[in-house]
């Protein structure tokens, strides 16, 4: 359990770009973007390899429009590690592991999901990117509910020349479908991270 004085050491570092302790809970995050915009949000966690955990939720996006929110590890610019979820309201999320190196995309692995209802999304993730041998290994997996249940899991290992090995930074971005009218918002809670 956290106490205050550690909540508040862990906001003024946050706040001030510092890198994050071991274990350490996130401020929440909210994300608000118009059609083609792309909106985002990071932090020092001081580590390329670290399992997070989140709660996020998703509401205004325009029937029959889509969106992505990408959770991103070892990210340093525009070089980085992501789960990268593209969802439109009523219809089945689709899923990728990414490798995304000076913004190029490379899609690791990818996989459909399951439908979500009208009004909001709800999910609680776990994204974690660490080492297995020589290369790095990305995993998520997925939760719904209360008490949680697993939904499923995506995995990927990295064995290619452009490995990311360097970025201490955890990034959270939403980026909204061009056309879309309205304002979609994303909310990020509970936000945890767990570093070596």
């Amino acid at each position: 359990m956290w106490t205050t004085a550690k909540s508040f050491a862990f906001i003024a570092a946050a706040l001030l770009g510092a890198a994050l302790p071991a274990s350490a809970d996130l401020p929440d995050v909210v994300l608000s973007a118009s059609g083609g915009q792309t909106v985002g949000k990071e932090f020092d966690i001081g580590s390329p390899t670290a399992q997070t955990s989140f709660w996020y939720t998703v509401n205004g996006l325009e029937a029959g429009k889509s969106a992505n929110i990408s959770f991103e590890l070892s990210k340093s610019g525009s070089t980085y590690y992501a789960v990268t979820v593209r969802f439109a309201e009523g219809a089945q999320d689709y899923l990728e592991l990414q490798r995304v190196v000076n913004g190029v995309t490379t899609v690791l692995n990818s996989a459909e999901s399951y439908t979500g209802g009208p009004g909001s999304f709800k999910r609680m993730p776990d994204f974690n990117v660490g080492q297995t041998e020589d290369y790095p290994t990305l995993y998520a997996k997925w939760f719904t509910g209360s008490p949680s249940v697993s939904l499923f899991e995506i995995s990927a290992n990295d064995t290619s020349d452009d490995q990311i090995w360097d970025g201490n930074n955890f990034g959270i971005s939403l980026s909204v479908e061009n056309g879309a009218v309205g304002t979609t918002t994303v909310d990020v809670t509970w936000i945890r991270v767990n570093t070596p």
